[in-house]
């Protein structure tokens, strides 16, 4: 974890208070896939991960590009895409209401 401000020394937040911001775990949203109900927190597995909404191909492919570059495994899975969906609305709404009301801040 990188702190925010260069003074704050604390090595670990506590999950329950990190309220999705980036680099802590991200909140949790229904999706559904291949006809099964699974949530956010299943994409996040051994490697990095990258989650982009339905016009995020940029964002995926330069972080494919990226990953291959540093020579690390990046799981990419474009919500709303080519990948899981959001039952009755979309990625981006339902992912930062859930992050606004966990306290984050908004993109």
């Amino acid at each position: 974890m990188i702190p925010d401000d260069a003074g704050d020394q604390a090595g670990h937040q506590n999950p329950r208070e990190s309220k999705g911001k980036p680099g802590t775990r991200a909140p949790h949203i229904w999706l559904e896939q291949d006809g099964k109900q699974i949530s956010t927190l299943d994409l996040f597995g051994k490697n990095f991960a990258l989650l982009a909404g339905p016009q995020g191909t940029r964002w995926s492919e330069s972080g494919a590009e990226a990953a291959t570059g540093l020579g690390i495994d990046l799981d990419i899975h474009e919500i709303d895409a080519r990948g899981p969906k959001v039952p009755g609305g979309s990625f981006a709404e339902a992912y930062w209401d859930r992050a606004l009301r966990c306290g984050s801040r908004s993109p």
